[in-house]
C-alpha cells in the first residue's frame, strides 16, 4: 500500500530544504576563520603539470609538458621590436 501525501506537503518539504541551506550558507560566511594561509612568496608561481617533463632539452622535446616548462623558461630570453623583429 503507497502512502498518499497531500500535494502542499512538496511544497513544504521544498521551502524548508531552501531555508536551511541558506541558513547553512549564512552560518558558514559568518565564521571568522580566514583559511589557511599561503607559504608561497608573493613573487612565486606553481604551476601543476599533472606529469613530470621527460626532457628540457629544448631539441628533444616533443610533448605538452616539456613544451609549457620550456616556453615559461625562454620566453623572456629574446623580445621583438615594434617590426617583429628579434
Amino acid at each position: 500500500m503507497t502512502r498518499q501525501f497531500p500535494q502542499s506537503f512538496g511544497w513544504t518539504f521544498t521551502l524548508t530544504a531552501v531555508l536551511v541551506f541558506i541558513a547553512a550558507l549564512a552560518l558558514v560566511s559568518c565564521s571568522g576563520d580566514k583559511g589557511a594561509e599561503s607559504t608561497a612568496k608573493r613573487d612565486t608561481i606553481n604551476i601543476n603539470l599533472g606529469n613530470e617533463p621527460p626532457t628540457l632539452d629544448w631539441s628533444l622535446a616533443t610533448d605538452g609538458s616539456s613544451y609549457m616548462v620550456l616556453n615559461n623558461i625562454m620566453e623572456g630570453l629574446t623580445q621583438f621590436d615594434a617590426e617583429f623583429h628579434p
